[in-house]
């Protein structure tokens, strides 16, 4: 039986989270997946193609969970604000090792980083969309101010969520409380001033 190349891209997923990308090679994928080397090759041409895969496999089942979360019927907005930007936090927290490799030099030039940064950038556009619906609602229901338009706010609640998982040079709270200080900020920022 051909294992589907979703087995591949798990056992992938599973080192490159537990190793740099340097330190990953083909032998140890088709090892922990348990194939041979021609089917792992029939599936993906280059340890790059196979990590491009991986990091959008991923990005896939983040906009599939964040989905859920925003469908969740008994929270309202700014609940389904906190609970989207928590698990988005905690999600890419949880991935740190794999998406190291998006900021180093290793993939810089590669055909398949401008092929996975344009695949990226869709990705992203759902994701705002999610948070965009959110604050949508929260603005129709008089919880947000609708003096910003919402996929402007998802894109800055987005970015907030992104850089503070970084954090400022020499620490800082740890990235919980950093994915907090962001939805304060954004909260503090877009409740309407009725509401405050």
């Amino acid at each position: 039986m051909t294992p589907k190349p979703e087995n591949l891209i798990n056992a992938a997923c599973e080192l490159f989270m537990s190793r740099p990308y340097h330190k990953v090679t083909m032998d140890d994928v088709r090892h922990r997946a348990g194939v041979g080397k021609g089917t792992l090759y029939r599936h993906f041409q280059s340890k790059e193609d196979l990590y491009c895969h991986v990091v959008l496999h991923e990005l896939d089942r983040l906009v599939a969970s964040l989905r859920e979360t925003g469908a969740e019927e008994h929270a309202g907005p700014r609940m389904r604000i906190r609970k989207l930007s928590r698990r988005l936090a905690g999600f890419f927290e949880g991935k740190k090792a794999l998406f190291a490799l998006l900021r180093s030099e290793e993939l810089r030039a590669s055909q398949a980083k401008k092929t996975l940064f344009r695949q990226w950038k869709e990705r992203r556009s759902r994701l705002i969309e999610i948070f965009e619906e959110a604050i949508g609602e929260g603005v129709a229901c008089g919880e947000y101010s609708p003096d910003i338009p919402p996929r402007i706010a998802a894109t800055f609640l987005l970015a907030m969520l992104k850089s503070g998982r970084r954090g400022p040079d020499g620490g800082g709270p740890e990235n919980d409380s950093r994915a907090e200080y962001a939805l304060l900020l954004f909260e503090n920022g877009m409740v309407d001033d009725a509401r405050r």
